[in-house]
């Protein structure tokens, strides 16, 4: 990997449906016009827990399958929280 960017975005909580999906729309374009055409080699550290629009798989990269193990077996109801997805087992 060469590179990885940690992009924090956030709106107040009495935010509009619009400013939400600006913040959205900033957050999945951020590698592109940082690295230009270079994008694809970024992985992008969703410093958030909103897993709707990024995918954690490629920042763990080949240990993202061991993590979803261990998942299972300590935080199976997920009351941790976490990046890694049980349903990714």
């Amino acid at each position: 990997m060469q590179h990885l960017l940690l992009v924090i975005t956030n709106a107040p909580k009495e935010s509009s449906a619009e400013q939400e999906l600006i913040i959205k729309n900033m957050m999945l374009e951020a590698p592109k016009q940082i690295l230009g055409d270079r994008a694809q080699e970024a992985r992008v550290n969703p410093a958030g827990l909103d897993l709707e629009y990024h995918d954690p798989r490629p920042t763990y990269a080949q240990n993202y399958e061991k993590l979803v193990v261990l998942r299972k077996r300590y935080d199976p109801d997920r009351r941790l929280k976490g990046l890694v997805r049980l349903e990714d087992l």
